[in-house]
């Protein structure tokens, strides 16, 4: 009691600008006591509460931490008591008035927000200022990351269209399609059915991708790395019901050189050599496919019928062909974009030079073979 009594005496003198010479000057002490209690040695006489707390125009339970104690069984009473509220308009009501008598505890504000974008579409208008107030503060105020993203999406849910690319620009940093997937969200709650099925598949697609592209982190594990790249060229296969769709044929050839790789440098030469030539089929047939060509993805019901435009060779800026025939700009294409035909040639020239490969003149032919698939001369 004595240290949390000196945390909170502390901190209301320093609020109110007041030293201790000037706090013992107003309640009749000496200077020295103040400085004791600071230190949590000892507590103030009963009879000096009053006049402490009046000093700082706070409660006595306050000063003495108690309110905290409420404040906290208050939120357990809240949390279990509106979860029990299944109208709408009834639970926003409840959960307003927590958030106006607590409105530094940014728990109810978040809740609030949440409540208003499960209100009847046509009562967004009304609660818009609020929603908008909640929002800002919690934006601006509030310490927790993840409760400043959901004001954020929240916001782009239910705002009129006029406020939209400004929350909309401000959506996360989680990942790529993250605002993709908010903005599919309010075409679901705006009942613009058809344009939010058609976003999901392409969202289905843009996370595919990300997923597709992280990083292994394998740390030199080589079973590890091995497990990585056969899960990725398996669910590229499914996609295709067995036959890789045209868009990850390039994803698809790139793996396969890893593979490669990873086994010569595993000492399983036998096993690479295996790979070199499926590595080579998907490559050629890649690199067959010209540019500008619209490939197909797989599955419509899954990606909404959308194609990807195959780019030039290391090129990052395509796009994707949505099935009215618009365009529309996906940055993390490189995806599928992998590799550039030359990629085959440097990457076996380098396994020859970097001499860990047993027989490794029996890399040549290959070596010979990707050079007339990059078009090197000499």
């Amino acid at each position: 009691m004595e240290l949390h009594f000196a945390e909170r005496l502390k901190k209301y003198r320093r609020e109110c600008d007041m030293t201790q010479e000037e706090l013992a000057q107003k309640i009749g002490i000496s200077h020295q006591s103040v400085s004791k209690w600071e230190r949590g040695d000892g507590l103030p006489d009963v009879t000096l509460l009053p006049r402490i707390a009046g000093c700082f125009g706070v409660s006595i339970d306050a000063l003495l931490g108690y309110d905290e104690i409420t404040k906290e069984e208050d939120f357990k009473i809240y949390f279990r008591e509106h979860l029990e509220i299944h109208d709408s308009q009834e639970k926003f009501e409840y959960i307003l008035g927590y958030a106006r008598k607590y409105p530094k505890d940014y728990r109810y504000a978040r809740d609030l927000v949440e409540t208003i974008t499960k209100l009847p579409p046509e009562k967004w208008e009304e609660h818009m200022p609020l929603m908008r107030e909640m929002c800002e503060k919690i934006v601006n105020e509030c310490t927790i990351q993840w409760y400043r993203d959901n004001a954020i999406r929240d916001m782009c849910l239910v705002c009129p269209d006029a406020e939209l690319e400004k929350w909309y620009m401000m959506c996360g940093a989680q990942y790529e399609a993250y605002r993709d997937e908010v903005l599919e969200k309010r075409l679901w709650l705006h009942g613009k059915k058809e344009e939010c099925v058609l976003r999901h598949g392409i969202n289905n697609f843009y996370m595919l991708c990300h997923f597709l592209s992280r990083n292994n982190r394998d740390r030199g594990d080589m079973e590890r790395r091995k497990a990585w790249i056969l899960y990725k060229m398996k669910l590229v296969e499914f996609l295709g019901d067995g036959e890789v769709p045209e868009v990850w044929l390039g994803l698809y050839a790139e793996c396969a050189i890893d593979m490669v790789l990873t086994l010569f440098r595993n000492g399983e030469t036998e096993e690479g050599y295996r790979w070199l030539e499926t590595a080579f089929e998907r490559y050629e047939r890649w690199c067959a496919i010209p540019d500008g060509a619209h490939l197909d993805t797989g599955d419509p019901g899954v990606f909404g019928g959308i194609k990807g435009v195959r780019g030039r060779d290391h090129e990052n800026s395509c796009n994707i062909v949505l099935p009215d025939g618009s365009m529309e700009y996906f940055q993390e294409a490189y995806a599928y974009i992998l590799p550039h035909k030359t990629d085959i040639y440097a990457r076996l020239n380098y396994l020859y030079e970097e001499k860990r490969v047993p027989d490794r003149d029996r890399l040549l032919p290959y070596i010979e073979r990707a050079k007339v698939l990059a078009g090197v001369e000499g």
